[in-house]
């Protein structure tokens, strides 16, 4: 969403003076690459508060055109996009698989199977398992 963003304000100042060069003392220039910036910090920087796992040689060449006082050009986030989108179909892809999955996190287990249960944990959504873990807790005798 923000690459597109991106995309459409980069657009609007180079449409505004087609053929004429890029004027980094322009405030459209200067609002650009504040977007610019501001994509590179939240998703590209390391520990950024949205980061996204990327292969090294696509964050580098992002992080290389950051230094710049002229915004690059969109196309500057092809890759990146495409590797984000893979990466959101694969967790999509996880997911799905785990919700149709035959276990069912709603059944009530026994003690005795909560061991076996154990090493299936892995295989369980995040969600599954927290659902486990509330039913399975141990009953405690109570003493009278």
């Amino acid at each position: 969403m923000d690459a597109s963003r991106y995309r459409k304000h980069y657009s609007k100042m180079v449409n505004r003076h087609p053929g004429s060069p890029i004027s980094p003392l322009s405030d459209e220039c200067a609002y650009v690459l504040m977007l610019w910036r501001r994509l590179i910090d939240a998703y590209i920087r390391e520990s950024g508060p949205r980061e996204v796992n990327l292969p090294a040689e696509v964050r580098d060449n992002l992080l290389c055109l950051s230094d710049s006082y002229v915004p690059p050009h969109p196309s500057s986030l092809d890759e990146a996009v495409s590797k984000i989108y893979e990466l959101m179909e694969e967790s999509v892809l996880v997911s799905f698989l785990n919700s149709a999955s035959p276990q069912s996190a709603h059944h009530t287990m026994s003690h005795d199977s909560y061991d076996s249960n154990l090493t299936r944990s892995s295989t369980r959504s995040y969600d599954e398992r927290s659902l486990l873990s509330r039913n399975q807790q141990p009953h405690l005798p109570t003493h009278q």
